[in-house]
């Protein structure tokens, strides 16, 4: 009887803590979003002109798990003047 009630309680707290993938994928959305800036980055070419482009910075300041990253932003104004 003590296995019965042991294997019911278990399965109550497996059964429980279930997690919706849907909202972990919208929180991890939105984290992002809330993370990510879209700035203007000027620098010398290779022949010593300035060129200005938009890039995205991202960072996650964790304690364990600080993260930083810049991309070229796909839609860069400065790329599509020059079209």
């Amino acid at each position: 009887m003590k296995k019965f009630i042991l294997f019911i309680l278990g399965l109550f707290l497996l059964c429980s803590c279930s997690v919706d993938p849907k909202e972990v994928h919208n929180r991890l959305q939105q984290s992002i979003q809330e993370e990510c800036t879209l700035i203007d980055l000027s620098f010398p070419d290779e022949y010593g002109q300035m060129k200005t482009h938009q890039v995205v910075y991202y960072y996650n300041g964790g304690i364990d798990t600080g993260r930083s990253g810049l991309m070229h932003w796909p839609d860069c104004k400065y790329c599509k003047k020059g079209l």
